[in-house]
């Protein structure tokens, strides 16, 4: 981050240089990766009343566990999500079996991504997951048998039945 302060101490004369300086420190550096939580929007996002907290990132006030938490669309409640469903149902998720479905590329976009997930117990419980990696919302079809499945997560919201927000998953059980 010494590149960035001295880009400070220098802007007057070159204007637009601390966010040159910033991307230049991104593309190469993890410190701006490794900060502490922002707890909430006080002083120091809420991780210490010292006088100056070690590389507190500029938008703690923004984003934050507390504000996090009263949003049920919210990055905290989706990882929390995630981590029930792999918690009840982890004989799918961590130890069932993974099948790619072809079937789902068949004149659709590279940018789609469907597969199973069936439990290694017994094969009686099964996820089906599908991905857009796209900026397009994607319309899919389940594997075949599997439509009667229902919606346990969704992120974004599109159109309907049988579509996929831009850059969203749905896992069906």
């Amino acid at each position: 981050m010494k590149e960035v302060r001295l880009a400070a101490e220098q802007e007057g004369s070159e204007p637009g240089l601390i966010e040159r300086a910033k991307a230049g420190v991104q593309l190469v550096a993890r410190d701006h990766a490794r900060t502490p939580m922002n707890w909430d929007s006080s002083k120091n996002g809420g991780f210490s009343t010292a006088d100056k907290c070690w590389m507190l990132p500029h938008s703690y006030k923004e984003i934050n566990v507390a504000d996090q938490e009263e949003d049920p669309e919210s990055v905290l409640n989706y990882y929390r999500t995630l981590i029930r469903l792999r918690k009840e149902h982890g004989d799918v998720f961590t130890h069932g079996a993974f099948d790619y479905d072809e079937g789902s590329k068949e004149g659709k976009s590279e940018d789609l991504f469907v597969f199973t997930k069936t439990s290694a117990k017994d094969g009686s419980k099964k996820a089906v997951v599908v991905l857009n990696f796209s900026d397009k919302t994607q319309s899919y079809s389940l594997p075949e048998g599997e439509d009667k499945r229902k919606v346990v997560l969704e992120t974004g919201s599109a159109g309907g039945e049988g579509e996929i927000a831009p850059y969203s998953a749905k896992i069906f059980m």
